[in-house]
């Protein structure tokens, strides 16, 4: 059975989030960075690279491909490339809703998934702050919400009444990655 990218982000969601006061107080401890080797035509002169649109599926003032920011800890280690984040200064609110809990995936040590959860009582008022700030949803069911943007995929769902909600913010280049590497 192959994983979808969907199914990775709820992994990530259940095993990064989850704020509470038995969250380590450790220092940041940054994965290895990892360097990939680069080929490169002497017999033609490179493109000039354009600049990449910046997305305005934003959430907070990180940029994809970002290294982990100082003062975050580490909530957990999921591979040896794979870590979720928590910032323990973080006002526990999107767009003025409240939520219960924000963590970040850096993958070798760069910034790739925001994962949010919140109480079923607020998937609501976050849906319209969200629709607000970024425009129409590009699908749109009862419940769940996506938005999709050249750099950024961003989904919000409310699984069941009685659990909290789930929003993912995360780099299209990781969600490529998991595709063509199940």
């Amino acid at each position: 059975m192959r994983t979808t990218p969907l199914l990775l982000l709820a992994a990530f969601c259940v095993i990064g989030c989850g704020r509470s006061s038995e969250r380590p107080t450790a220092p940041i401890r940054t994965p290895a960075a990892v360097s990939a080797a680069a080929t490169v035509r002497t017999d033609a002169p490179a493109p000039a690279a354009a600049p990449a649109p910046a997305s305005r599926l934003r959430l907070r003032d990180l940029t994809w491909g970002d290294p982990v920011p100082t003062g975050f800890r580490l909530l957990s280690q999921q591979s040896k490339s794979e870590s979720a984040y928590f910032d323990p200064k973080e006002k526990l609110s999107i767009e003025g809703v409240a939520v219960l809990d924000i963590s970040y995936r850096f993958i070798d040590g760069r910034f790739s998934a925001m994962a949010v959860q919140g109480t079923p009582a607020n998937y609501p008022a976050l849906a319209a702050a969200l629709k607000k700030k970024w425009g129409p949803p590009l699908e749109e069911d009862p419940g769940r919400v996506k938005w999709k943007d050249a750099e950024t995929t961003a989904l919000a769902g409310l699984a069941e009444s009685s659990k909290p909600f789930v929003l993912i913010v995360i780099d299209n280049a990781t969600v490529e990655r998991a595709r063509t590497n199940p």
